[in-house]
């Protein structure tokens, strides 16, 4: 059975709170059980930096994050079948 995939991207400008809120809906999903696939943006070593540096001050980014509007969109990507 093929497993199917979901990517989720935050994207927004420099300074904005995306590595914020890339590690609470990660941290989110993994307090669920859901099995996920970091990829980096260069900014952070590894997954072990990333989680370490965005532990640091969480009550902040979380306080910054109220402040920000943030707009979430549902893509649907269309397969093509070939017969």
């Amino acid at each position: 059975m093929e497993q199917k995939e979901i990517t989720i991207e935050v994207k927004g400008l420099t300074n904005t709170g995306k590595s914020s809120l890339t590690y609470l809906i990660k941290e989110l999903l993994k307090k669920e059980g859901i099995n996920i696939n970091m990829k980096g943006d260069g900014d952070y070593l590894n997954e072990d930096d990333f989680d370490t540096k965005m532990k640091k001050n969480l009550d902040k980014r979380i306080k910054m994050l109220k402040e920000r509007k943030i707009t979430i969109k549902n893509t649907n990507i269309v397969r093509e079948s070939f017969s």
